[in-house]
């Protein structure tokens, strides 16, 4: 009896280890993307606002994540990162743990680029994600719109939710509607029942929210 229970009690510790290795793909990712951003923002002016955007939503779904990635430990290999980051972009450490960010990472990156050139946007989108790993932080579609019969015409871009998990995806879309996504998008998305009953953990409310 006390082998067998020896043995269960390993398999399960290994289990939790594979587990715990399996999410630091999180970690990894949050890092390459905010030192990517940075990179740009340097060379794209009027961008810090992205960067300060980005670094409230990694850090929130970082704190909401299981297990937990806390600023700190997402730039535990460069601490001098950390303590500029902390200098030049405050508010997202102060707040993360307590208001919603306004949308997911990926938006904040695309909006980066800017909007006017769209093989640029899309290329630079693609060399991203090629460097990261698959499931945290990133978006796997992105559309693009605009009115065909008008040559020139403003484009409008949009990607999926670059959350993990559906507790995460909930929260994040929920924030974008009360804050970031138009009026009639967000009521679409809130109201929109495929099977044309409310799901139980959705009400098409939201409480407490505080955007960013």
């Amino acid at each position: 009896m006390f082998l067998l229970s020896w043995l269960n009690n390993g398999e399960q510790q290994t289990r939790e280890e594979e587990y715990l290795e399996s999410q630091q793909g999180f970690r990894r990712n949050a890092f390459k993307i905010i030192t990517k951003m940075l990179d740009w923002c340097n060379r794209t002016e009027g961008s810090k606002k992205f960067v300060d955007e980005i670094l409230y939503s990694i850090f929130f779904l970082g704190k909401i994540n299981n297990p937990q990635f806390l600023p700190e430990m997402i730039f535990a290999d460069d601490k001098q990162i950390l303590e500029n980051l902390k200098k030049t972009y405050p508010k997202p450490f102060e707040l993360y743990s307590t208001q919603l960010p306004r949308r997911s990472p990926f938006s904040c990156v695309m909006d980066m680029e800017g909007q006017n050139n769209e093989n640029l946007i899309l290329q630079s989108l693609r060399d991203l994600l090629n460097e990261l790993e698959p499931k945290f932080l990133v978006s796997s579609t992105i559309c693009v719109s605009h009115k065909s019969n008008i040559p020139n015409s403003d484009r409008y871009y949009g990607v999926s939710m670059s959350t993990a998990g559906q507790e995460a995806g909930q929260i994040v879309i929920a924030a974008s509607c009360c804050s970031i996504w138009d009026d009639y998008v967000a009521g679409a998305v809130m109201t929109y029942y495929p099977e044309k009953v409310k799901k139980p953990y959705f009400d098409g409310t939201v409480s407490g929210v505080q955007p960013l």
